[in-house]
């Protein structure tokens, strides 16, 4: 199978991707999973019903979702690292992404549609960074996310409100984590930064002096006496095709491998977990900063 983008103005993506899988189509989906995670649960419901278990093991379809931030490599080392930095104290997301003329994604009409896209360009990119912050929240042992507050606000006339928001989460495990974001600057820097009782960890991409087409991982500890640091290239796109005909493969042999790595990378329900995030984020900056449960995905 050779993915392609499907769009419509009638079905959401969620519903096309249901059709195809009816059809016993294999489907690589572009992120975000859904405009909602009430939608999603219900695809990912049906599809877990209706298509994840077959007795005669016969071909299953496979589900999975393209475009986020678990296939890069530069998290994928920084996860690989995490056992180096002891307990983890907190994790600090800041993502200031200009949205101007000059980016190709600013004309985009649909992240501008208050339905299809609630949240504007903060529902759409931010699943981008939230998956990376689950990732290496996962990897330090911290369980998911259960609880965000936030507050947001629109600086920009040119784009959907809102375009900046600024918060916390907490994980499961009681760990706390600031998320930073907006739209509405001038200068790219994506900063995902890790600070534990035996060493620190950042990814950096842009910034002052920083690569754009890459990351920057860095990291130290209490025993190393100095700082490693590495370029890493792009990976993502490549290391997804990758990941989903391996799946496909798996599928055709009657093994879904669901615990494998490749698998959890482009997992539609980690997609889901990454948009849930994203929405009680917003969802408490609509209640003034009040803490938001996260939703459940099944």
């Amino acid at each position: 199978m050779i993915p392609h983008p499907l769009v419509t103005s009638e079905l959401e993506p969620q519903q096309v991707a249901i059709q195809a899988l009816r059809a016993g189509k294999h489907v690589l989906q572009e992120k975000p999973a859904a405009n909602s995670v009430d939608a999603v649960n219900l695809a990912i419901k049906e599809y877990c019903t209706n298509f994840g278990r077959r007795v005669d093991n016969s071909e299953l379809p496979v589900w999975a979702l393209a475009e986020n931030y678990r296939s890069e490599q530069g998290f994928r080392k920084a996860s690989q690292l995490m056992p180096q930095l002891g307990t983890v104290i907190k994790i600090d997301l800041v993502a200031d992404m200009p949205m101007n003329s000059s980016n190709k994604y600013f004309p985009s009409q649909w992240r501008r549609d208050a339905v299809a896209c609630p949240g504007g360009f903060v529902m759409d990119s931010c699943v981008h960074h939230i998956a990376a912050l689950r990732m290496l929240g996962r990897a330090a042992g911290l369980g998911e996310v259960e609880e965000a507050s936030a507050t947001a606000t629109s600086i920009s006339k040119e784009l959907p409100p809102p375009d900046t928001l600024v918060g916390s989460v907490k994980f499961a495990s009681g760990t706390c984590g600031g998320v930073s974001i907006t739209f509405a600057g001038s200068v790219l820097r994506f900063s995902l930064s890790l600070t534990g009782t035996q060493g620190s960890l950042e990814v950096l991409r842009g910034g002052w002096g920083g690569p754009k087409p890459g990351y920057t991982l860095s990291y130290q500890t209490a025993t190393s006496g100095s700082s490693h640091v590495e370029q890493v290239p792009f990976s993502g796109l490549d290391d997804e095709l990758t990941a989903f005909v391996q799946q496909v493969h798996a599928s055709k042999n009657g093994n879904q491998e669901s615990d494998s790595d490749a698998a959890y990378r482009i997992s539609i329900q980690e997609g889901a977990k990454d948009l849930a995030v994203v929405e009680a984020l917003l969802e408490s900056s609509k209640q003034s900063g009040k803490t938001v449960s996260v939703k459940h995905v099944p």
